[in-house]
């Protein structure tokens, strides 16, 4: 998995660029890596741009993920968006998952 970051200091926005192989379960690294930095910059948004990712998502992983990324740091009032080739049936859930959180 190769991660690139690229900030938007007029729109207070992360763009996380990930490609290749996506397993959530070994992205913490990256995560807080990300998380840090919108608190030092008080940026307010994180795009995660997965077009030229392939996503192994599994169903217990991502059911946790909200719980995940609040024990990083990830704030409630920061807005996400994922960008994604196509909407799949985990990718529905994911969606699912991080809107009734």
């Amino acid at each position: 998995m190769k991660c690139d970051y690229k900030y938007f200091q007029k729109q207070k926005l992360v763009q996380v660029k990930i490609s290749g192989v996506y397993r959530p379960t070994t992205s913490g690294k990256n995560i807080k890596k990300i998380f840090n930095d919108i608190k030092n910059f008080e940026y307010n948004k994180i795009l995660f741009d997965l077009r030229e990712a392939e996503l192994k998502l599994e169903t217990i992983t991502t059911y946790h993920r909200p719980a995940t990324f609040l024990k990083t740091g990830f704030s409630r009032t920061v807005k996400y968006a994922y960008l994604v080739t196509a909407i799949s049936d985990n990718v529905h859930f994911l969606e699912t998952v991080m809107h009734n959180s």
